[in-house]
């Protein structure tokens, strides 16, 4: 657009100049005013845009602001009070009721309802106590806690949502390469259009002067110049892609790809869903334990290890989340003095996918003990509440579903008769849930994989499109990644709504500019001037 509007202008002031200094005709005209209302035009233009995207930008700003918080906070050993940006993993700070969450924490002790309603969207206050976990960027309402910093301010949630926020708008253009190309060749074309009518008109009033002659052929070639808008169609589909980011924010869902992945959404055959999580709301809990004979600890003691050996992982899987919380929770149960209850640190630590964690702990003398463990958890996980309406909602607009989960077949089973979907796969490790999403592209499907953990990333990233139900650790690599920080499965059908309308937003908005693009320098070529219709520069 700037190169057709530079070259009409220049070509415009050139005319004025030449109709200074040499007096053409009786009845001269001069562009400069023109061509001055033409670049205000412009720069309006330009200036409504940035205001727009300004507008567009506000919840990242807001984030940004969140991040910025000058609060302080005090460490529960000391009085020191130092600022949310210089603390560290492993810090045991106390936060004041009506203060922002600084960084990614667990509680140690206390309980509080805590407002999310920045980072997921949730309205409603979620009741939290020992052992849960807080999200960097939500507000503690009611009481006092004790929190053990378990990510640096850097590397939190309310870090991974801005990044991915700005993700999504930098890739706005994502997937419009084909229409770089168009553009390139219509820029061309529109500049060889004007060479030609400059040609013909030059030859059709050769009878006029050189100089009327001239001036004539100018005017032509600056119309055809003017008229022309590739514009509108290079902003077809990013306004589109970006409308339809704003829109899925909206309802708590971090959308990247930009329109790439709203056309693989909108293209998806078959939707594969985790169950434990997605389908089910993960929240187990231990019922029984028992420990290695051989390991001849006091119960305290291993409570503590297990907790150290589970607290990495059970910020995004929800075993690991029902294990570190009863185990910190019956340390504090057997021993209350504060000055033990902490969670020891880690090294060596090792995740095998789908199987569990080993690690060496750091004991009270300073010796490192290799825990192993075996824990039994309920198995009846709770089913959705929302879940058969998503099914039955992506039944509906022809896609097909299937469960793939790492759980036991009976428990498949179960949910799978309560939601009237197949089982894909039971006991499926991370690595077999890639191969099943992969079995399913050669057939000629195109996959969207919604799962809540990592044992899903490989399932995900092999996927036409991965969908994650929670913050979880690499929730924003590789493209084309959609993360729900609601949590809500509702967004899935929202999600896929959005992506449809998007589309075809976007296919209407490349007609039109076609279309108009069509007609305006048709008629700037003066094909229409025979039927009274014609338009001057």
């Amino acid at each position: 657009m700037d190169t057709l509007l530079s070259m009409s202008l220049l070509l415009g002031l050139f005319l004025t100049t030449l109709q200074s200094f040499v007096q053409v005709t009786p009845g001269a005209r001069y562009y400069a005013s023109s061509g001055s209302f033409l670049t205000v035009v412009i720069l309006a233009g330009k200036y409504l845009e940035a205001v727009l995207r300004k507008e567009g930008n506000s919840n990242l700003a807001a984030l940004y602001e969140l991040q910025a918080e000058k609060e302080t906070y005090r460490f529960s050993q000391s009085n020191v009070a130092v600022p949310g940006s210089l603390l560290k993993k492993g810090d045991d700070i106390m936060i004041q009721p009506h203060d922002t969450i600084p960084c990614d924490s667990y509680i140690l002790r206390g309980s509080s309802a805590i407002n999310e309603s920045t980072i997921t969207g949730e309205s409603l206050p979620v009741v939290k106590g020992v052992g849960d976990f807080l999200l960097a960027g939500t507000k503690i309402f009611s009481r006092q806690l004790r929190v053990i910093v378990c990510q640096d301010q850097s590397e939190s949630s309310l870090a991974k949502v801005i990044e991915g926020i700005s993700t999504a708008s930098e890739q706005k253009s994502v997937g419009t390469e084909p229409l770089d190309a168009v553009m390139r060749v219509f820029v061309s074309t529109i500049i060889f259009l004007a060479a030609v009518v400059f040609t013909l008109k030059m030859h059709q009033s050769r009878h006029m002067g050189l100089a009327a002659c001239f001036t004539v052929a100018c005017e032509r070639a600056t119309t055809v110049l003017a008229a022309a808008c590739p514009c509108g169609i290079g902003l077809a589909t990013p306004s589109a892609a970006m409308a339809g980011v704003d829109a899925a924010y909206a309802q708590g869902v971090l959308l990247s790809g930009g329109i790439r992945t709203m056309e693989h959404l909108q293209a998806a055959t078959h939707v594969v869903m985790d169950k434990t999580g997605t389908l089910t709301e993960g929240r187990l809990n231990v019922i029984s334990c028992h420990f290695d004979e051989e390991l001849r600890l006091n119960r305290t003691i291993c409570y503590r290890l297990l907790a150290a050996a589970e607290v990495e992982e059970a910020r995004v899987h929800p075993v690991a989340k029902a294990i570190f919380k009863w185990a910190l929770s019956n340390t504090q149960q057997i021993e209350q003095s504060e000055a033990i209850s902490m969670v020891p640190k880690t090294r060596n630590l090792t995740q095998v996918l789908g199987k569990g964690v080993q690690c060496e702990v750091n004991a009270y003398l300073d010796e490192w003990i290799l825990v192993h463990k075996t824990v039994d958890t309920t198995d009846q996980d709770t089913l959705r509440h929302e879940a058969p309406s998503v099914v039955n909602g992506l039944l509906k607009e022809g896609l097909q579903i299937t469960m793939l989960t790492g759980d036991t077949a009976m428990e498949a089973e179960r949910i799978s008769s309560a939601l009237n979907i197949p089982v894909l796969g039971s006991r499926a490790l991370p690595d077999d849930k890639m191969r099943y999403v992969k079995d399913l592209q050669q057939q000629g499907h195109n996959v969207v994989m919604v799962g809540d953990g990592i044992n899903d990333s490989l399932a995900q990233a092999a996927a036409d499109v991965g969908v994650c139900i929670s913050l979880t650790q690499g929730c924003f690599s590789g493209a084309g990644n959609v993360v729900i920080v609601s949590g809500n499965l509702q967004s899935v059908t929202s999600l896929f709504s959005i992506s449809k309308r998007v589309v075809a937003q976007a296919k209407l908005n490349i007609r039109w500019a076609l279309v108009y693009n069509l007609m305006a320098i048709s008629i700037a070529m003066g094909l229409f001037e025979n039927w009274g219709v014609r338009i001057t520069a």
